[in-house]
């Protein structure tokens, strides 16, 4: 049976398929669509005879008009036998927008809940119940697991900076003057090239790093860019030895106050090695060999 012997056309001479295409993005199915499509256009009918106008097994239409019902887009007609009607095409069309709308800010605050989830269950946020390793992904991630280890530091925090630095514009850490705020102690070691040659912008950020309270000092080379949080946790970039200047090095996050115990025992025989960072009245002692 075609469109035009069932004769649906909707208001304004708009094809049925185009309608029922509409509906269907509303959220009906495809078979709703159409016996939907069909009683609005007759106004008024039975069972028996939508089934024939759109084409469906008269078993079919039953439960798709009680699927109607419980969306309030169909109804039976009071006092009559069997008889569904519509409140209307605008109604309709207002009803399924509604329906779509209320499950669109049900699914944004949801959305919110899983983001919430996903930042519990990120390698910045830390548990015992997840592996104790992290591989971090991207600069993003690296960033967002450094600041939430300087946000949940206490004690202390122990740095080789090392580069690479990464590209753009320097800008200090507020994570840090926050973590200094709360009294946590901070030491830093950079590299003898850093200093003397350092790249734009990073001698303003050391030197507001230092006047805040971190104490950097200076040994000719670092073996890796690290970072220990409280000699328990380390996050540490470890580069490709095959091709060490090429690419974005692998970061590693290690829940492991041994092996944190380790690597904090390094830095403070580094320090002990170390040269003052010069100030303005000051230079390094000698050159890098």
């Amino acid at each position: 049976m075609t469109d035009a012997e069932v004769g649906l056309a909707a208001p304004g001479g708009t094809p049925l398929e185009s309608v029922q295409a509409s509906f269907v993005d509303f959220g009906l199915t495809a078979q709703a669509a159409r016996v939907l499509i069909v009683l609005l256009q007759q106004g008024s009918a039975v069972a028996s005879k939508l089934a024939t106008l759109s084409g469906l097994a008269r078993p079919n239409v039953y439960p798709v008009l009680d699927d109607l019902a419980a969306k309030s887009l169909v109804m039976r007609v009071p006092g009559s036998a069997g008889v569904w009607t519509t409140p209307g095409w605008e109604t309709v069309v207002e009803r399924l927008y509604r329906e779509q709308a209320d499950r669109l800010e049900m699914l944004r605050a949801r959305r919110e809940e899983v983001l919430a989830l996903v930042e519990d269950l990120s390698p910045a946020a830390l548990s015992a119940g997840l592996p104790y390793v992290h591989v971090l992904q991207g600069v993003a991630e690296n960033r967002k697991a450094y600041d939430h280890l300087l946000a949940r530091s206490t004690q202390e925090i122990l740095v080789c900076n090392k580069g690479p630095y990464g590209n753009g514009p320097r800008q200090a850490n507020a994570e840090v003057f926050a973590a200094l705020g709360r009294g946590v102690a901070a030491r830093a070691l950079y590299e003898h090239d850093a200093v003397v040659d350092p790249e734009p912008g990073w001698s303003a950020e050391v030197d507001a790093y230092h006047a805040a309270g971190v104490v950097g000092r200076v040994v000719d080379s670092l073996p890796l860019k690290m970072a220990v949080f409280d000699r328990s946790v380390s996050l540490m970039a470890l580069t490709d030895p095959r091709a060490p200047v090429i690419g974005f090095p692998t970061v590693l996050l290690i829940e492991q106050p041994d092996l944190a115990s380790v690597l904090a025992g390094s830095f403070d025989q580094l320090w002990a090695e170390s040269q003052p960072y010069p100030t303005a009245n000051s230079n390094l002692e000698g050159s890098r060999s």
